[in-house]
């Protein structure tokens, strides 16, 4: 996940992803279900010609942080922006 990306995530299980790529802006939308330790995704990516899914695992769920394990294994931590 690039650093400053910003990850908005709705009541209503609407997601909206923004990030900064070497001074082009990527905007993501997509939904997200968790379901247990499961967050499961859809996303409609600009340069996809379908919706990508991933499943990652919450590690770790706070008011404040989110803390995931995609497939690889590899970790990444989200924080609530202030």
């Amino acid at each position: 996940m690039p650093v400053g990306a910003i990850i908005e995530m709705t009541k209503d299980g609407k997601l909206t992803f923004t990030a900064d790529l070497g001074g082009k802006e990527l905007k993501v939308t997509g939904t997200y279900e968790l379901k247990g330790d499961k967050l499961n995704l859809t996303m409609t990516i600009p340069e996809a010609k379908e919706p990508v899914k991933e499943t990652l695992t919450v590690k770790s769920l706070s008011d404040e942080k989110l803390v995931t394990l995609d497939k690889d294994g590899k970790e990444d931590e989200l924080t609530k922006k202030k």
